[in-house]
């Protein structure tokens, strides 16, 4: 293999233990992840707010394409979804109300 290509490899899977671990750190102690519209102009406030179902499974996806489920963060992530989905009139229905924005 050529010597340009594994470090490139090398350079990529950086890139995602990086982002797997900014994801991990921006947990919120209930398990779920959130950010408060506030870090649209104040970059230390990036994935710092109150937890969300949408958040939470965005942060959920991007670490399950790198991690196993068996992952405490991926664990404690589908505990906080379990624990806040709502069920609804219907009996084959569920949702995950949201009281705060999850889009700029």
């Amino acid at each position: 293999m050529h010597r340009g290509a594994v470090e490139h490899d090398d350079w990529v899977k950086d890139c995602f233990r990086a982002a797997t671990d900014w994801l991990k750190s921006t947990q919120n102690p209930d398990g779920g992840w959130g950010e408060t519209g506030m870090s649209d102009t104040d970059p230390r406030l990036a994935g710092r707010g109150p937890s969300t179902a949408s958040r939470t499974g965005w942060a959920l996806m991007g670490l399950l394409a790198h991690l196993t489920a068996d992952n405490e963060s991926v664990r404690l992530g589908v505990v906080y979804l379990l624990r806040t989905q709502t069920l609804s009139d219907r009996n084959d229905e569920a949702s995950w109300p949201e009281s705060h924005y999850t889009g700029t």
